[in-house]
């Protein structure tokens, strides 16, 4: 199959239409403030117009699926030393980052060469906040001190973050060797709309991929000669608004889907960051099911720094099954256990990093009213949010309730990978005993049957 422009255009119309008529997306945008009409109508004129050959390419995939065999990049390799020669014979390289594995810091060892070479650089990603992240790495602080890296829509608390970060006009675009641009995906697709015929920045890196429509992807070789995609297809897509089932009628999820579908359906070279800093063995171990086994940890702990009895000790999952309610989005039992449990961790450890997660949010408005209730002001360093607001974020303790009348739709897989995946030492999952014997995701049964026979499984 072969899409075609008449299916981008319907997709994002549909995207456009609803959100006029006031439809709200299932979650925010994680930091994201720009106007999403905006970005929709910006993808909208570039996939209506004559785009590049490098943009067809990306577009007018075909949906037969390619090999997906990237090569392994350990922590202790030399990232820029093994991505930059790539560029010799091929413009565009993937980078599959699952979580921990360090993209940022990667990205920012890669741009800080590519600027040392004298390369005109645009950075791109979802979020403003996420943008921030890499100009405030340290490989890059000596290229913001000499005034060689600037941010579209500097705001004044990001000025006040980085007092030596420039700021630079959405409109023209500033194109200058050896300097680095920082700009979301709205600002980018604005870019990318008129962008002449030849790419103005020697290379684009798109961090966040994940989170790009495949219009988005298409822009980005608008903009850049050479362009790296660094995301995790595994974790989860942009957010919509068009129902799932409106998307799945349509065969949308390509478009919805952009990272993975070039992934899977374009011969570019691809990479994965296979050593996770944030995970214990045992907790690779289990996450590493989503990435077919291939995912090792480098942390510094093996065993967790608590001795409650709920927990661990090698850390990763653990499964505390409790009689649900079939129709209680917020199980006062479970939320009961949650609280007390998060009490006694910060008894321990008062700075203790803990975040309560779900996938729906009446199911969190719930825990946080109990909490507040037994702890009254709520610790700064404990987040209670659904799982669609906190892809990016680690704590040290998590905490995912699945109610029974959410529960498949808390085992996407996806969703459950990223929900599980948030802690260093930890993660509590907390469901009905019904919970194993649902029919779920290929990866997710086999997580939670080798939860099971790993005999820690608490009732």
């Amino acid at each position: 199959m072969r899409y075609r422009r008449e299916d981008y255009d319907l997709f994002l119309s549909s995207e456009i239409e609803m959100l006029r008529n006031g439809v709200s997306p299932e979650c925010d945008t994680s930091g994201a403030k720009d106007d999403p009409l905006t970005y929709l109508e910006n993808l909208r004129q570039i996939v209506n117009s004559q785009v590049s050959p490098q943009a067809n390419q990306i577009l007018d995939f075909q949906t037969e699926a390619s090999s997906w065999n990237p090569v392994s990049i350990r922590y202790s390799d030399d990232f820029t030393a093994t991505v930059i020669p790539h560029f010799q014979h091929a413009d565009y390289l993937i980078v599959q980052g699952p979580p921990g594995t360090g993209k940022t810091y990667r990205i920012a060892q890669l741009i800080a060469r590519l600027l040392t070479l004298g390369h005109s650089v645009l950075a791109t990603s979802l979020t403003n906040r996420a943008l921030m992240e890499i100009a405030l790495k340290r490989d890059l602080s000596d290229f913001v001190s000499r005034g060689l890296v600037g941010k579209a829509n500097l705001t004044p608390d990001e000025r006040r973050e980085l007092p030596q970060l420039d700021s630079i006009d959405a409109h023209p675009l500033p194109i200058s060797a050896g300097n680095l641009s920082l700009a979301t995906f709205c600002v980018a697709s604005s870019w990318a709309k008129s962008a002449p015929p030849v790419p103005p920045f020697d290379y684009v890196i798109m961090d966040e991929a994940s989170q790009a429509l495949l219009p988005m992807i298409a822009a980005s070789v608008r903009l850049g000669k050479k362009v790296v995609w660094i995301g995790d297809q595994k974790q989860l897509p942009p957010v919509t608004v068009t129902p799932p089932e409106v998307i799945a009628r349509n065969n949308w999820e390509h478009i919805v889907n952009g990272f993975t579908t070039i992934c899977h359906h374009q011969d570019f070279h691809t990479f994965l960051l296979s050593d996770t800093l944030r995970l214990t063995p045992r907790g690779a171990r289990f996450t590493g099911i989503f990435y077919a086994n291939n995912l090792r940890s480098v942390s510094s702990f093996d065993q967790i720094p608590s001795s409650n009895p709920i927990l661990h000790k090698d850390g990763g999952p653990v499964l505390v099954t409790l009689p649900l309610a079939p129709s209680d989005l917020a199980p006062q039992n479970a939320i009961d256990f949650i609280c007390r449990t998060t009490s006694e961790l910060l008894d321990e450890n008062p700075t203790a990093r803990i975040a309560i997660l779900t996938k729906h949010a009446a199911t969190a408005l719930g825990i946080c009213a109990s909490l507040q209730h037994r702890l009254g002001d709520l610790p700064k360093k404990l987040k209670i949010a659904t799982v669609g607001k906190v892809q990016g974020l680690t704590v040290d303790y998590a905490f995912y309730l699945i109610p029974r009348p959410s529960a498949l739709a808390s085992l996407e897989e996806r969703l459950f990978n990223v929900a599980t995946s948030r802690a260093k030492f930890n993660t509590i999952i907390v469901a009905d005993g019904s919970l194993l014997d649902l029919p779920v995701p290929l990866n997710v049964g086999h997580f939670l049957r080798s939860l099971s026979l790993d005999r820690y499984t608490k009732g």
